[in-house]
């Protein structure tokens, strides 16, 4: 006769740091999204406001989404979202983009350092065109294939969000993932730095309470 033995139930703690770890994985698959923002920004001096970040990646949100599906294309299965969907995603945040282009536009010439003097002479077609290629190289690069899996479930799961929804998520997850040593220090995400608000003494003395 076989004993089957119960399966064990995860304690409250274990299940605590098991729902964290899977919220971590969710909030860095879609961090890889800024992979070409951070990639720019490396030699960024000044930080950017939480609103700037978001122009910024809602821009470049289609080129990003399209660079992406093209690096898994070898890796992911014909029936993953973004093999199925992923140019049609693209599509849909396309219009999103170009809303956010006259705020991204300045903040991505800020970013882009000592290129900015040059990068501002060109017109804006060619500027955008360029953007996106940079985007897709970036993506290209950085991509790791083996997240690809994970970045894919994450996207299908997120995918029904507006543009500007999947924009401030993402700037979110950024400053989530950048933990912050300082109240009023700048968070630091990748290359982009994000400006933190300092708490006015009201605020101070209503949380010391």
């Amino acid at each position: 006769m076989i004993m089957r033995l119960p399966c064990p139930t995860p304690s409250s703690s274990t299940r605590n740091v098991m729902i964290k770890n899977r919220f971590r994985k969710t909030a860095a698959s879609l961090v890889m999204l800024t992979l070409p923002i951070t990639a720019q920004a490396q030699t960024a001096a000044a930080c950017v406001t939480r609103t700037e970040a978001q122009n910024l990646v809602q821009f470049v949100l289609p080129d990003t989404i399209t660079g992406i599906r093209d690096k898994c294309a070898s890796t992911l299965s014909p029936t993953a979202f973004l093999t199925r969907s992923g140019g049609i995603l693209a599509e849909r945040y396309k219009p999103g983009a170009a809303q956010a282009w006259p705020k991204a536009k300045p903040v991505a010439l800020r970013v882009a350092g000592d290129a900015a003097s040059l990068l501002s002479a060109v017109p804006d077609p060619a500027l955008k065109t360029l953007a996106g290629n940079f985007v897709s190289a970036s993506v290209a690069r950085e991509l790791p294939v083996e997240k690809c899996g994970t970045i894919d479930r994450v996207m299908e799961a997120v995918a029904p969000l507006p543009p500007a929804n999947m924009a401030m998520l993402i700037v979110t997850l950024m400053e989530l993932q950048s933990k912050p040593t300082q109240v009023a220090a700048p968070t630091k995400t990748g290359g982009l730095t994000i400006c933190s608000i300092a708490p006015t003494p009201a605020a101070i003395s209503t949380g010391s309470k």
